[in-house]
């Protein structure tokens, strides 16, 4: 989801170059800007039964390449799967009211990962990191104060090390292992609150 001329300073930078959202004001700011989208585009604040996975794919690195089987992953655990593709020229409201019917949200570590603000209260995202490291506080804080759960998933390890940024960050594409991923999309279809 992209804005043109629109600021929401959410992030904030350390002097050691890690990143983190604000969770003082922003989840009141989000929560809010969430619930005015919602009025002005008719998207009904408690929606139907979030029984939507949507696997949001980005548009230029960090894909998963094996992302057909992914899709048909998705679709044995009983919900409707939606593939929504941030290089498609869809307008910002279908875009949202996509996201507000998703009950699980899977996709890559990114800024896509912003787009878990616009999930419904209950919803999880799931963020799929393509290599071995994370920074904890990076989506997780932000999406508590906006009624999101969170789970992140190392494609590469059974658990990624907490590691200081790297000097580039890699945006290689990645084959990643079904079944693993499978295990913790379970997990997220537990979590959904509805």
């Amino acid at each position: 989801v992209c804005f043109e001329r629109m600021v929401v300073p959410i992030i904030r930078y350390t002097p050691c170059g890690h990143v983190f959202v604000e969770p003082r004001w922003a989840g009141g700011l989000m929560r809010s800007f969430k619930q005015h989208l919602y009025g002005a585009f008719g998207i009904p604040v408690a929606p139907a039964p979030l029984r939507t996975i949507t696997y949001l794919h980005r548009a230029q690195n960090r894909r998963i390449t094996n992302r057909d089987e992914v899709l048909q992953m998705l679709s044995t655990f009983g919900f409707q799967v939606s593939l929504l593709e941030t290089e498609k020229d869809k307008p910002f409201p279908d875009q949202v009211r996509d996201l507000s019917t998703t009950g699980v949200l899977v996709t890559t570590h990114g800024a896509n990962c912003v787009n878990g603000m616009f999930l419904p209260d209950g919803a999880v995202l799931l963020e799929a990191h393509l290599h071995p490291f994370w920074i904890p506080c990076y989506w997780g804080q932000f999406l508590a104060k906006v009624g999101v759960s969170y789970l992140r998933w190392c494609h590469q390890t059974d658990a990624c090390a907490l590691r200081d940024w790297p000097t580039a960050y890699p945006r290689d594409d990645a084959v990643v292992d079904v079944e693993k991923l499978k295990a913790v999309v379970a997990r997220a279809v537990h979590m959904v609150k509805e």
